[in-house]
């Protein structure tokens, strides 16, 4: 009977123990979360605000290169501009410059004509007395001054004349050679040169001497010093190997001269 008891007993504790632990796992379970209705919470471990940033940076690197593509397209188009606003104010200054040529207000090229080519001969091997010497055309307006020929007399007879003179004063020298036209009267230009030239134009000053002689249509007029124009008169010979026409010479006196009458006198 005793034995009964005990069995009895361990019976009721092994079934408190087991009704126990269900209860025990009821709880549990019911303090478990649904795995259906909850989302895994991850430690902050930023990986989430990474991924947002690393999205939104991708796309503002996108914006930027577009934008960068842009900006970079205006400063070529700027630099195109500038270019092209360059090359037009160059065309304008040259072309600027071409009308101040062609409007002579530049100063011209000097004349490399036949004629003046060969006084340029003539005064750099004859000895003459000019210095800083300026050689150029005889103009029409200025031919009485220079030659002694009235300026309708000039253009009815002479083709081209050039004329060497000191730049500075004193000067008491100058030379011309003139070429006169076909059919024109060598002989009467050159009297008429010779008695009506102003060898004492420089008004302080005097040539010594005035000789005029010629080599077919080529007239050379000389006044300056006696060896002066001996020297220029022997150049000119030898550079028309010696086929010269007569000279006309002569010796100035200043005290004898009325230079109230002549071109370029005294006023």
């Amino acid at each position: 009977m005793k034995a009964k008891r005990i069995l009895l007993l361990g019976l009721v504790l092994a079934l408190s123990v087991s009704l126990a632990g269900c209860k025990n796992n009821e709880e549990q379970n019911n303090n478990l979360p649904d795995n259906n209705n909850s989302q895994i919470v991850l430690p902050d471990s930023g990986l989430e605000g990474n991924e947002n940033e690393d999205i939104n940076g991708e796309e503002n690197n996108e914006e930027n290169t577009e934008n960068s593509g842009d900006e970079v397209i205006e400063d070529i188009s700027g630099d195109e501009g500038n270019v092209e606003d360059n090359e037009e104010n160059n065309e304008e200054n040259n072309e600027e410059n071409n009308g101040e040529e062609e409007n002579g207000e530049e100063i011209p090229e000097m004349p490399t004509s036949e004629v003046y080519n060969i006084m340029t001969t003539l005064a750099s091997s004859a000895t003459i007395n000019v210095r800083m010497p300026m050689q150029d055309a005889i103009p029409a307006d200025q031919a009485e001054t220079f030659i002694g020929l009235k300026q309708d007399v000039f253009e009815a007879n002479v083709e081209e004349s050039v004329f060497i003179e000191s730049m500075i004063s004193p000067a008491n020298e100058s030379y011309c050679l003139v070429k006169v036209k076909e059919g024109a009267d060598v002989e009467a230009l050159k009297q008429t040169i010779f008695d009506n030239c102003n060898p004492i134009k420089w008004v302080c000053m005097s040539a010594e001497r005035v000789v005029v002689t010629n080599s077919g249509n080529y007239i050379l007029l000389g006044m300056g010093a006696k060896d002066s124009c001996d020297s220029i008169l022997a150049e000119f010979a030898k550079h028309f190997n010696n086929e010269v026409g007569s000279t006309l010479d002569k010796m100035v006196d200043a005290s004898n001269i009325d230079m109230s009458g002549l071109p370029g006198g005294a006023l």
